[in-house]
């Protein structure tokens, strides 16, 4: 049973977070409206909107003008189930099964956003403090000094990630004394300040290492391509490294 919830639970934010990753990415009204096809801009019906399973029977078609649905539809919400059970499988409670969720959750709609705009929102930023917050909040001290402070965590991790930025903006900008570059934004100091309250300054450091790595590929692509004022977004390779540091911290693994 617990399985069957955990599905259908995850299918349900997985479109919520889909439709709402959309909106903000198209400029639209949140919650103004009622969800409409794209194509025709009919009004869809409560059917047309069951999560995984409307997709299939509607054979990826618009049920009015029969214009193909984007496979990043139910790819979303398949991710967004496949999050939750590792939520499900890596905590105790249902209280925090429920804030892992929506982390992940949140990860995604941010990644799919900083994917379109190169720029998030910064109230789901915040929205993650708070879960973070709230996950972690009887499984570490808070305000003591002392490396298992939560405060400590954020603090120093953001001011080392600032630090950082600042040294490579530096080397970046040294020969290009009339141009500003960015080599990381305040986005991502406050994403990674906030994963690394969940994951420890050990892991927080491999999540960059992976998240870096992974990063280089399109890089170079965009390189070779001759794009060299490729923006990368940095938030789907931060949340990939974060789910995988998240589940391997859990097998001992010397990442």
């Amino acid at each position: 049973m617990i399985y069957l919830f955990t599905f259908v639970f995850a299918a349900c934010f997985a479109s919520f977070f889909t439709s709402l990753a959309d909106r903000i990415s198209y400029k639209r009204a949140v919650f103004a409206s009622r969800s409409y096809c794209d194509n025709c801009f009919k009004t869809l019906k409560f059917w047309h909107l069951i999560p995984i399973f409307s997709y299939i029977f509607l054979k990826a078609r618009c049920s009015f003008c029969k214009k193909k649905l984007s496979f990043h539809l139910i790819l979303g919400e398949l991710l967004c189930v496949a999050l939750a059970f590792v939520a499900l499988f890596y905590t105790e409670s249902f209280v925090d099964f429920l804030l892992l969720s929506l982390y992940f959750f949140i990860l995604y709609t941010l990644s799919l956003i900083d994917i379109r705009l190169r720029a998030v929102p910064e109230f789901l930023l915040f929205i993650l403090f708070v879960i973070s917050f709230f996950y972690m909040f009887d499984k570490l001290a808070f305000f003591d000094f002392y490396s298992d402070s939560f405060l400590l965590r954020i603090c120093l991790f953001a001011g080392f990630i600032f630090l950082l930025k600042s040294l490579v903006s530096f080397f970046l900008n040294f020969k290009k004394y009339n141009k500003n570059l960015e080599s990381m934004g305040e986005a991502d100091i406050l994403l990674i300040s906030s994963m690394s309250s969940i994951l420890g300054f050990y892991h927080s450091f491999c999540m960059l290492f992976l998240a870096s790595l992974l990063a280089i590929i399109p890089c170079i692509r965009a390189r070779l391509n001759g794009d060299l004022r490729y923006e990368l977004p940095m938030f789907p390779f931060l949340s990939i490294s974060f789910v995988i540091v998240f589940v391997g911290r859990n097998y001992e693994i010397n990442l």
